[in-house]
């Protein structure tokens, strides 16, 4: 049965959680782990689903638990990432806080304390011949001998609800990162610089590249345990995104689609031939993109094989999410680069000449747009793990992951609408734009291993390794992602009470450099080069009710 206060924390918690930073990336943009153990193992998981993180992992793992149980974990990285033009280097460092929240329960189960369950629950080894012998049995059914069953040694844990050769179901709910990243960098760009003829003084600081992407997951999970090998699990997501930047872009100038009037029609028909008689092929601007949002359902669908108490196979499988829309707004700056197309290149476009085609000349070439991300998704994975105890004090397991990147993040379509300033909506053709912003993310597999090894009674040491191939290619390359660690080592240390346990592990990513020869997302970072290392410590406990 589930206490008023079981009840509360499974909806009070994730409200909390929610006003909480965002996650950062790790395997490609997503965390290697979902909680503090599965991160000392190296993000092994599937195949063990040892608490409530299982929710996000491979729900067909809470099939195998017993009782009541809430998990929260807090995770705190500190990032450093670089990135370098063949103009200027900048650094951006942190420590950002990634909580997860998990609460798991079964069909009329509860579970006691650790030590000394209730004497019917329990079967225990005589003493003398090693028979079984049920806790509420004054003597042993095999040699009769008489003894006090807390005196022998607990051979089986029987929950009430469940049992070894039967069916359970088994409910629960959490709220997890996904992932993401955020950063913050200055940088000198060729765009800003100085220029003796700009009508407008440059910026006092060099322009920044900010940016803060992040996407939460919530919602409830059902396991079933079909008897004592096989268990079934699905999770239903209800995801949330968001998109912050605020960055120097470039588009085509044949985007500038507007009719040339006056003096002007004589240099060419649209301002995008005007554009490109001068040299400007692509036109850069600044843009600052608001808090930009989308809500959208996802699912985790989980096997879990357990032919013995030895070992055990997971399986787990994640569709491609069903997103909406990412709605906010967004302004552009394109003063500098008509500053520049007018005054800097011999030859110019005369100021009069353009003052003369503009609706309203003060108001200059800068407005905001109502924005639309259209089409993103998460992308499709599989999972499959196997885990093994040779030992009863030994635990190994090993992951394999396929991430579908390719076909999420192949590029990134926007629509800005209801563009505010007539200047602007007169040279771009109307008040509307589109553009495509290339990514051409490849698929990624990820390796994860990692050991658990008992050091005594309530202590628990884990060791662990990740390695996933860089899905970012260097020509897409951008300071506001630094998605592109590979490999990772982690350490873990648990410490197991009567109810409460104890977690901490420490993940480092190791040092990790991509080049940009030719960046096709922005001319502006031809050449450039962005590196990053990550550390983060974990902390988490277990309640079990």
């Amino acid at each position: 049965m589930v206490t008023r206060r079981q009840a509360a924390l499974a909806f009070v918690l994730p409200a909390f959680l929610l006003q909480t930073g965002g996650a950062l990336a790790s395997n490609g943009a997503r965390m290697i782990a979902s909680g503090t153990r599965s991160n000392g193992r190296g993000g092994t998981d599937v195949a063990i689903a040892d608490d409530a993180s299982a929710i996000n992992t491979n729900p067909a793992g809470l099939g195998f638990g017993r009782g009541a149980r809430f998990d929260q974990h807090f995770a705190f990285l500190m990032a450093e990432d670089r990135f370098q033009t063949d103009r200027d280097r900048a650094v951006s460092a942190g420590v950002h806080l990634v909580p997860t929240f998990g609460y798991a329960f079964g069909s009329g189960s509860s579970a006691g304390r650790r030590a000394r369950p209730a004497p019917r629950t329990v079967t225990y080894s005589c003493p003398s011949c090693g028979a079984g012998v049920k806790g509420h049995e004054p003597s042993c059914p095999n040699c009769h001998v008489e003894f006090e069953p807390e005196a022998g040694e607990v051979a089986e844990l029987v929950t009430p609800g469940t049992s070894p050769g039967g069916s359970a179901w088994r409910f629960g709910f959490g709220v997890f990162p996904l992932g993401g990243g955020s950063s913050d960098f200055n940088l000198r760009s060729d765009f800003f610089k100085a220029r003796p003829n700009f009508d407008r003084p440059l910026p006092e600081e060099s322009p920044e590249y900010q940016g803060d992407i992040a996407m939460i997951a919530l919602g409830p999970s059902v396991a079933r345990r079909l008897n004592d090998r096989w268990s079934l699990g699905f999770t239903l997501r209800v995801l949330y995104g968001r998109f912050e930047k605020d960055v120097p872009v470039q588009s085509p100038s044949a985007k500038l689609r507007g009719k040339t009037s006056g003096g002007l029609a004589a240099l060419g028909d649209t301002y995008a031939d005007v554009m490109q008689q001068q040299g400007f092929h692509t036109i850069l601007g600044k843009v600052d993109m608001d808090e930009t949002a989308a809500l959208g359902w996802g699912a985790k669908l989980g096997l879990l094989y357990r032919p013995n108490e030895r070992l055990s196979w997971g399986l787990a499988y994640e569709p491609p999410s069903l997103l909406d829309d990412f709605h906010g707004n967004v302004g552009i700056d394109y003063n500098r680069q008509i500053d520049e197309a007018v005054n800097a290149l011999p030859g110019g476009l005369s100021r009069a000449l353009l003052n003369s085609s503009m609706p309203d000349p003060a108001l200059g070439y800068a407005g905001r747009y109502n924005l639309t991300i259209k089409d993103f998704q998460l992308p499709q994975s599989v999972t499959t793990g196997l885990a093994h105890r040779p030992t009863d004090r030994l635990l190994w397991a090993v992951d394999l992951t396929w991430i579908n990147w390719s076909m999420s993040m192949d590029s990134l379509d926007v629509v800005l609408e209801d563009g505010d300033n007539p200047n602007l909506n007169t040279i771009t053709g109307g008040p509307n734009l589109e553009s495509n912003v290339p990514l051409d993310w490849r698929d990624q597999v990820v390796v994860a291993t990692g050991i658990e090894y008992r050091l005594g009674e309530r202590w628990f040491a884990r060791l662990g390794a990740n390695h996933g191939d860089n899905p970012v290619p260097g020509k897409t390359i951008e300071p506001n992602m630094s998605a592109y660690t590979e490999d990772h080592g982690t350490v873990g240390l648990s410490r197991e009470g009567e109810r409460l346990d104890l977690h901490m592990a420490w993940e480092h990513a190791f040092y990790k450099s991509v080049r940009s020869e030719r960046n096709v997302a922005n001319e502006d970072l031809d050449g450039s080069r962005a590196s990053v290392k990550q550390n983060t410590v974990s902390l988490g406990l277990s309640y079990r009710f």
